[in-house]
């Protein structure tokens, strides 16, 4: 089964269109450059989509995705926390 990281369907282009025209609302405003500093979450987005497409082909149980899901909204809570936390006392 070979997946093509070229292959755009149908369902992923008004996205593509919708964040293009996101960005360009952005260099209207001239906060543009500020946006460029947040450039590597668009590959990690990307390459995230790409680990979790392959999971679910290979039909990973309910039980498991809940899971990881928490594990996923734990960590991100604890790094707000932690972040909030640096601001609070600061």
């Amino acid at each position: 089964m070979a997946i093509s990281l070229l292959s755009i369907n149908r369902a992923k282009l008004p996205a593509i269109s919708g964040l293009a025209g996101q960005m360009s609302k952005l260099t209207d405003i001239g906060i543009a450059k500020q946006a460029l500093d947040y450039w590597p979450v668009l590959p990690a987005v990307l390459i995230g989509g790409l680990i979790g497409n392959r999971v679910a082909a290979l039909k990973i149980s309910e039980l498991w995705l809940k899971r990881l899901t928490a594990i996923l909204i734990l960590c991100v809570a604890l790094r707000l926390a932690l972040r909030w936390i640096s601001l609070v006392t600061a």
